[in-house]
């Protein structure tokens, strides 16, 4: 399996779940992980994965981007 973690971040959707792409293989098979941690999960369904809209994929950058320490 490979995914590029160098790159920015892809975010799919799996039905209602909206996912950070964070492997994949020759097969397609898909790994997605929800924005910002959690349980990985495999799609049931590969092929009904969809792109985000712009709210989703706005969502997910939010629930995705690092926190950052408050300073005094």
């Amino acid at each position: 399996m490979s995914a590029d973690m160098t790159g920015p971040k892809k975010y799919m959707v799996d039905g209602e779940r909206l996912g950070e792409v964070v492997d994949t293989d020759p097969n397609g098979c898909v790994w997605l992980r929800p924005p910002g941690g959690g349980a990985e999960w495999s799609p049931m369904d590969p092929s009904r994965l969809r792109e985000p809209d712009a709210d989703e994929l706005s969502r997910a950058q939010i629930l995705g981007a690092p926190l950052i320490e408050a300073q005094p």
